[in-house]
């Protein structure tokens, strides 16, 4: 009889430490950076003049499975899109974006596999020698900027599907880079 309660007392102690680790949620292990490069795609918010600048979006799936993201994967409204700054103004006067569009050709889901990256990148100016990476859809004539003080801002929440439904979101945030060019 003792040894059945011994027995009894320890299984239900384990069902009890079993029961006290929550499963990670896919957006939990899910981080973003938005970061400008340079030419030699160095990290940097200061540019020197006649220099191209390089937007750099990368999505991290630090978890072991496989993650669906609801297509367009992020909102593509002011992605890339760059201001000049005007004193303290952080609004400034838009110049434009370096694409025509994003996310135009692909269709449903998109699978971040386990343990990788998703980037996108293009520079703003176009240049042969700097390839674009990711899911643009055609350039737009930008020159390289000019010296003076810019800011690219976006804000965007990243959508987890499974079986075309969202199962989990990583909240939006503002992905903003205040850099310049002298």
């Amino acid at each position: 009889m003792r040894k059945t309660l011994l027995l009894a007392g320890f299984a239900t102690s384990l069902l009890f430490l079993g029961c006290g680790k929550e499963e990670a949620k896919p957006q939990d292990q899910l981080t973003a950076r938005f970061v400008l490069l340079n030419e030699k795609r160095q990290e940097t918010t200061v540019f020197a003049a006649g220099d191209n600048v390089i937007f750099s979006f990368q999505l991290r799936n630090k978890s072991g499975q496989d993650v669906g993201l609801k297509n367009p994967i992020f909102n593509t409204e002011h992605f890339c899109e760059v201001y000049q700054r005007e004193k303290n103004d952080n609004a400034g006067i838009s110049l434009g974006v370096p694409y025509q569009g994003v996310f135009c050709t692909y269709q449903g889901a998109n699978l971040l596999l386990a343990n990788s990256t998703l980037t996108q990148e293009i520079s703003w100016a176009e240049d042969k020698a700097i390839p674009t990476v990711g899911f643009f859809c055609g350039r737009s004539p930008q020159q390289l900027l000019p010296v003076g003080k810019y800011r690219t801002a976006f804000t965007t929440a990243i959508d987890i599907v499974q079986n075309n439904k969202v199962v989990g979101q990583v909240p939006a945030k503002t992905y903003a880079v205040d850099f310049e060019v002298r």
